[in-house]
């Protein structure tokens, strides 16, 4: 029961970040495998923020997926 809810929130977290980027990608296909990317980022830096007790993971990821010139 925990692993297809898991699977259902997940699934939600990448329609709405597909659903954001797909007008940037070639396919939804290509936006679903982007927001995923996004997602699995988003949460290791997170779990890396909280072991190392610092922000700085979550900063870095975010300069790599969303740089600013």
């Amino acid at each position: 029961a925990m692993t297809r809810v898991g699977n259902q929130v997940v699934d939600r977290w990448v329609g709405i970040v597909a659903g954001v980027l797909r007008s940037s990608s070639p396919s939804l296909r290509a936006a679903r495998r982007q927001a995923t990317t996004v997602i699995a980022a988003v949460e290791g830096a997170l779990l890396l923020a909280r072991i190392r007790q610092s922000v700085d993971p979550i900063v870095d990821v975010a300069r790599i997926l969303y740089p600013h010139p």
